[in-house]
């Protein structure tokens, strides 16, 4: 999807449409035996919860999901990561959701693609109250 000028890279339409084309669809999943169901998804294993993509719909949008991922500040590219809370403004300070559903969604679908993981660790789950999940970008997208 070519981004214009005027228009943002990361937006909480732009995630959630992108989330919601590479879900993997009910009829998907009833057309297959069990084995060939597992064979073919994307699991995005985050310690809040699992969503389960479609492979080939995931990589159709690979490049998006690099761009939006890329709008986050820097320091989720540290081998710590950073608080989820800290995804709510992009790179430039601006606040592009205050939606933690989107926030979770941009990280699972970069988890999809190999570019996200989870800095703490599941024995810490459920989180403690006042505690949030960290996220680091991984390979330098």
């Amino acid at each position: 999807m070519a981004v214009t000028e005027t228009e943002s890279v990361l937006t909480e339409r732009r995630v959630e449409k992108v989330f919601n084309r590479c879900l993997l669809r009910n009829e998907e999943t009833s057309r297959t035996g069990k084995e060939a169901f597992f064979a073919i998804v994307v699991m995005a294993d985050d310690i809040t919860f699992n969503v389960i993509f479609h492979p080939e719909r995931i990589e159709e949008h690979r490049e998006e999901i690099i761009a939006m991922l890329n709008e986050l500040p820097g320091a989720f590219k540290t081998s710590s990561g950073w608080s989820l809370l800290n995804a709510r403004n992009d790179k430039y300070g601006r606040r592009w959701t205050g939606i933690h559903q989107r926030i979770k969604q941009l990280f699972q679908l970069g988890i999809a693609i190999g570019r996200v993981r989870t800095t703490t660790p599941r024995e810490m789950c459920p989180m403690p109250i006042g505690r949030t999940p960290y996220y680091a970008i991984v390979d330098d997208v």
